[in-house]
């Protein structure tokens, strides 16, 4: 039975993705939360990582199936579980993507960091790549990875996501020589995507070399007990930290912190929109601005660049059980008020199916359409237009 869990897991995700061609390389798996390990503290745990750093694989050979699956796919979708797993933690966080050539050789994209963890929008450039293309050229993406870190503090993880295939280089030479750079503050966690041997044995060497690292395979720490044994060994050690008790200083009286009751970063006093969801990223007053999601002229698909705002807009919906939200859609004017309304309400329902598919209870997402009677710019010019043909989210009160 557990050698069949990875199986029949994968297999779900490949009907899932087979029915919605349009994001086969930014997979979602509705309900999926990720495992509470906010306990392991409680437990006689301790933080052992200060800083992580998730190399993703996006070369050509991610554009391979795998258990009737495209790689990437697997790959996005185990950084994803990643993401959602790790407990709060005080973490500086980095994510490399590499793989599709740009003008000066292979892209090594440091598309997140190194700053402040935060899971939002750590998730939101996760789904914004999804370009495979070129050769594996890992032994460049750890050197990278060894000047990203640099200035890093602390203990470091250096997860890498990859089929291993294709190298140009010697990955196993860039491992040992930032290895030798950093000494015992890192380690190294190589998770395989796929089966070949060769490629295989090449990871498990270069868990080794790091002595504290050790490889693991996507099969097995998709699953929801997988991933928190992951997480668990990679970030946290057994053991409680010695307390060393300090003379008692004599307390001088401290002002008290402003108020801030909804947790978004800006004080009551200075906040103007108060009762913020929990984890909306806010402007300088407070307020939750979302942009609207554009479309294409005469279209009700989704284009991959609003995915990472709709994702951010998920896991809003995700930490805030009771929160509902409205969808408007909109059009220009070109076509007939009929036919405008009608491609107004597509646009509405593609985006509350996207939020359904992701597990959030459709009662939970109201939509309206109202054609183009609501421009926002004029119809006159075709930026005009193309500013008006949008889906507008906001709270629903």
């Amino acid at each position: 039975m557990k050698r069949l869990l990875p199986l029949a897991m994968l297999t779900a995700l490949a009907l899932f993705f087979s029915g919605c061609v349009c994001v086969v390389e930014q997979p979602v798996t509705p309900g999926f939360s990720g495992p509470d390990l906010s306990a392991l503290p409680a437990q006689g745990y301790r933080q052992k990582t200060d800083t992580f750093y998730l190399i993703l694989d996006a070369s050509a050979s991610m554009g391979e199936y795998y258990r009737g699956v495209k790689k990437f796919a697997i790959a996005q979708e185990t950084a994803r579980r990643l993401n959602l797993t790790i407990p709060p933690l005080p973490l500086t966080a980095g994510l490399q993507v590499f793989g599709p050539p740009a003008a000066q050789g292979a892209r090594a994209n440091l598309a997140y960091g190194l700053a402040r963890y935060d899971q939002l929008a750590f998730g939101s450039a996760l789904v914004a790549e999804n370009r495979l293309d070129g050769y594996t050229p890992l032994a460049l993406a750890i050197a990278k990875a060894g000047e990203d870190l640099a200035a890093a503090e602390g203990r470091l993880a250096l997860i890498v996501v990859t089929d291993g295939k294709e190298n140009a280089g010697s990955a196993l030479a860039a491992a040992k020589e930032i290895k030798e750079r950093f000494g015992d503050r890192l380690c190294i966690y190589p998770v395989m995507v796929g089966n070949d041997p060769v490629a295989a044995a090449m990871l498990d060497q270069m868990a080794a070399l790091s002595r504290c690292g050790f490889a693991s395979n996507a099969d097995a720490i998709l699953s929801d007990a997988g991933m928190a044994d992951f997480v668990t060994k990679v970030f946290f050690e057994q053991g409680a930290r010695p307390v060393v008790k300090k003379p008692a200083k004599p307390r001088r009286p401290v002002a008290p912190a402003p108020l801030d009751q909804d947790r978004d970063g800006v004080v009551d006093s200075a906040d103007v929109c108060p009762n913020t969801p929990l984890g909306a990223p806010v402007d300088h007053r407070g307020c939750w601005r979302i942009r609207p999601v554009y479309f294409a002229n005469d279209k009700s698909f989704i284009r991959g660049p609003d995915y990472p705002l709709l994702e951010e807009v998920y896991q809003v919906l995700r930490r805030n059980p009771r929160l509902k939200i409205l969808v408007e859609g909109h059009a220009s004017s070109p076509a007939s008020p009929a036919y405008n309304m009608r491609l107004s309400e597509r646009r509405a329902r593609a985006v509350k199916k996207y939020f359904v598919a992701m597990g959030i209870d459709p009662d939970r997402i109201v939509c309206r359409w109202y054609g183009a009677e609501r421009p926002v710019a004029s119809n006159a010019t075709e930026a005009g237009q193309a500013k008006n043909r949008r889906v507008e989210i906001r709270l629903y009160r």
